[in-house]
């Protein structure tokens, strides 16, 4: 089965210095993540072509397991000091960026096949008949009647 991202994908997100085989095994973990979302929406995961959405949800998730990995591994401390010179990096906000990032490709994946599932908000609209949850910012007094 094809990867959804290359091990460069990852490189050019983290700049990390795990072994490419350890990379290679992150991204097969991601990309069963990708599979297991196109899975709840009802879409088949082998996927003839991988658009960029894709593409990039899995070098985000991958990227996400990266720098757990390394965390946990200790290779990427969350601050270091040389020559007088400190630098700190949050890693727990890293990855949780990463996350987000990849569910925010796939959110865009799902829009640019015209397919409306996935794991969207859907908006509280307060309206003349009350609150309600919908899939407009502002609604008519029809639309909220058909809601």
């Amino acid at each position: 089965m094809t990867n959804y991202c290359t091990v460069d994908d990852v490189l050019d997100l983290t700049g990390t210095q795990l072994e490419e085989a350890t990379i290679e095994s992150l991204i097969i973990k991601a990309d069963k993540k990708v599979r297991a979302i196109l899975k709840r929406a009802g879409l088949d995961s082998n996927i003839v072509t991988v658009s960029d959405e894709i593409n990039m949800a899995s070098a985000h998730f991958a990227s996400s397991l990266v720098l757990r990995r390394s965390m946990v591994d200790g290779l990427l401390p969350a601050s270091q000091s040389t020559d007088g010179l400190s630098a700190s990096v949050n890693v727990p906000d890293s990855i949780a960026f990463h996350e987000s990032e990849g569910q925010q490709c796939m959110q865009d994946y799902f829009l640019s096949i015209g397919k409306a599932t996935g794991d969207f908000k859907m908006f509280n609209i307060v309206g003349e008949l009350g609150v309600r949850n919908g899939q407009f910012t502002e609604m008519t007094r029809n639309q909220e009647e058909e809601v």
